[in-house]
């Protein structure tokens, strides 16, 4: 059994290897740019690099903007009377019937876009329709 001592050798070892490689990777990189731009590059080629890392950088950042924009939901919850299910069941249906296939969610969100379509006139006789009056606690 290998002792702690030689372990933390080999491993040691093994880390100073691999950043030689690393280094060496990276002087691979440099050696290729001087060798494309010879020791004093011109300032129309350095102009013309800085305008390509320039662009490179914008075009990942809007790749990232891209990836991070994610869609919060925010969670409403609400009570509703037993009429207001059998009306949301009814309009199920009646997309099933379609063919479209849609859960409660997706109903309200349409209704929503549909009242957003309407004249005002309109949305406002329809929000007295459906107005309910509130109940009282009754004192006992």
């Amino acid at each position: 059994m290998k002792s702690f001592e030689d372990k933390l050798k080999k491993s040691m070892n093994a880390e100073k290897i691999a950043s030689q490689d690393r280094f060496k990777k990276s002087l691979d990189k440099f050696g290729k740019a001087e060798r494309v731009l010879g020791d004093n590059p011109t300032q129309e080629q350095y102009d013309e690099i800085m305008d390509r890392l320039k662009k490179t950088e914008q075009q990942l950042a809007e790749q990232q903007k891209k990836k991070s924009k994610k869609v919060k939901f925010i969670r409403l919850t609400f009570s509703a009377y037993p009429d207001i299910y059998d009306l949301l069941h009814q309009c199920q249906s009646r997309a099933a019937k379609s063919g479209q296939i849609s859960n409660y969610s997706e109903l309200i969100r349409g209704g929503l876009k549909g009242l957003l379509s309407i004249p005002e006139k309109e949305l406002i006789e329809i929000l007295k329709s459906v107005k309910v009056q509130r109940h009282v606690k009754k004192e006992e």
